[in-house]
C-alpha cells in the first residue's frame, strides 16, 4: 500500500526498486494519489513489466491522464463527468461490465481479428500470385491479368461478404459460457490464438 508521499519518494529516491516490488506484487494499492502520479504508475508498469498490456480503467476528469497512458482506457459514465469517457477507448456504465467487456467482447474481437488478419493477407497473396504468374509467363510485359474495376469488385463484394459473416456469426463458445469460465481468456494473454504457425498456414 503507498500513499501520494510514498509514491513521490519511491520514484524519485528508488524508481527501478519500486518498480522490481510492484509488479511482483500480487496487488498494490495506490491511495490519494494524484492524476500525474496515476499516469506515472501506468507507465511504470508499460516500461518494467515485459510483454504487459496495459488497462486503466477510470470514471472522473483526474482519470484521464492514467487513460491516456494505458494501453487500453476505459471510462465509466457517472457522476463525476463524461470526461473520462471522452478520453477512454471503451466506454461503460458501471463497473461490473468491466467482465463481460473483457471476457466475452474482448476475447471474441481477438479471435476474430486474428481471423480478419489472416484472410486479409490470404486473399490478397492469391490475388497478386495470378498477376506474378502472368507477368512471368508474357516476358515481363506489364500486362494486366485484372482491370481496375474487377480488382475492386473482388475486395468490396466477393470478399468481404465472407468475412462479414464470419465477424457476426462466429463463436467458439456461447457468451455466457465465455462469461463464466475466465480461464478461456489466457489464451488472448498468451497470444496463442494469432501465432506464426496459423499465420503461414493461411499464406501458403
Amino acid at each position: 500500500v503507498v500513499d501520494e508521499k510514498a509514491i513521490d519518494w519511491l520514484c524519485a529516491v528508488a524508481p527501478d526498486d519500486f518498480g522490481f516490488v510492484a509488479l511482483r506484487a500480487k496487488a498494490v494499492v495506490a491511495c490519494r494519489c494524484r492524476q500525474e502520479q496515476k499516469a506515472q504508475l501506468v507507465r511504470m508498469v508499460r516500461a518494467g513489466g515485459e510483454g504487459a498490456r496495459v488497462l486503466a480503467i477510470g470514471d472522473g476528469a483526474n482519470d484521464v491522464a492514467m487513460i491516456k497512458a494505458a494501453h487500453v482506457g476505459v471510462g465509466i459514465a457517472g457522476k463525476e463527468g463524461m470526461q473520462a469517457v471522452q478520453n477512454a477507448d471503451f466506454a461503460i456504465g458501471q463497473f461490473r461490465f468491466l467482465r463481460r467487456l473483457l471476457l466475452v467482447h474482448g476475447r471474441s474481437n481477438y479471435r476474430r481479428m486474428s481471423l480478419l488478419v489472416c484472410y486479409m493477407f490470404y486473399k490478397n497473396v492469391l490475388d497478386r500470385f495470378c498477376q506474378y504468374a502472368l507477368t512471368s509467363e508474357s516476358g515481363w510485359s506489364a500486362q494486366k491479368y485484372y482491370s481496375e474495376v474487377v480488382t475492386q469488385l473482388f475486395n468490396v463484394i466477393y470478399t468481404s461478404l465472407t468475412i462479414i459473416f464470419v465477424a457476426v456469426a462466429d463463436e467458439d463458445v456461447p457468451r455466457f459460457v465465455a462469461e463464466r469460465v475466465p480461464v478461456l481468456y489466457r489464451a488472448g494473454v498468451r497470444q496463442a490464438v494469432y501465432t506464426h504457425a496459423l499465420f503461414w498456414s493461411w499464406v501458403l
